[in-house]
């Protein structure tokens, strides 16, 4: 049995305009379905290492490690390393020329991992600034301020799903206008 109080439980910033970036466009239809097939594998390894890395983007793991995790193959794993390992000109990041992860001794850093945190720390910096704004407003008007705090921060929430919704409902429209596209239709 599986003591999953001794498994690394990090958590770790995922932004979503991942699906916007030159990873996500990795494995898309239309290619040939070997370059497909790597693309995708490429995609699940990165968001596996993304997943098991700690604060500093380092992911300790052999190639076997790796594969066990991802539920890919050696061969498959050696593959989609190559991917991530090599150069993209079409990244956003042009640091390393675009590399997301660099091979180290003990296991990989992942590039660019030290930003994300740093972009979550001022997200959360300036998530607080507009309570602490909301709050003195409140009080200086003489309003209840832990309920209006709540009614602001369900409205948040609400707005924050129908972005997302929204966004998701384009990405597959999209999705399926490119693949009648390519049936002919």
């Amino acid at each position: 049995m599986v003591d999953f109080r001794a498994m690394n439980t990090n958590w770790t910033p995922l932004w979503s305009d991942i699906l916007q970036s030159s990873l996500w466009t990795l494995g898309k239809p239309g290619l040939p379905e070997k370059v497909r097939e790597r693309g995708k594998n490429a995609k699940l390894l990165f968001l596996t290492m993304i997943a098991s890395a700690n604060q500093e983007g380092f992911v300790s793991a052999a190639i076997d490690g790796l594969a066990y995790q991802a539920r890919l193959t050696d061969d498959e794993t050696e593959a989609a390393l190559e991917v991530l390992e090599g150069p993209d000109k079409s990244s956003r990041c042009k640091d390393d020329e675009g590399r997301r992860v660099k091979r180290v001794d003990g296991g990989w850093v992942i590039n660019g991992y030290q930003r994300q945190w740093e972009r979550m720390a001022e997200e959360r910096r300036k998530a607080q600034l507009r309570k602490a704004a909301m709050r003195y407003r409140a009080k200086k008007k003489g309003v209840d301020v832990d309920s209006v705090e709540n009614r602001q921060e369900l409205a948040d929430q609400c707005r924050a799903q129908a972005k997302s919704s929204t966004r998701m409902a384009n990405k597959i429209e999209a999705e399926l206008e490119e693949a009648a596209k390519a049936n002919g239709q």
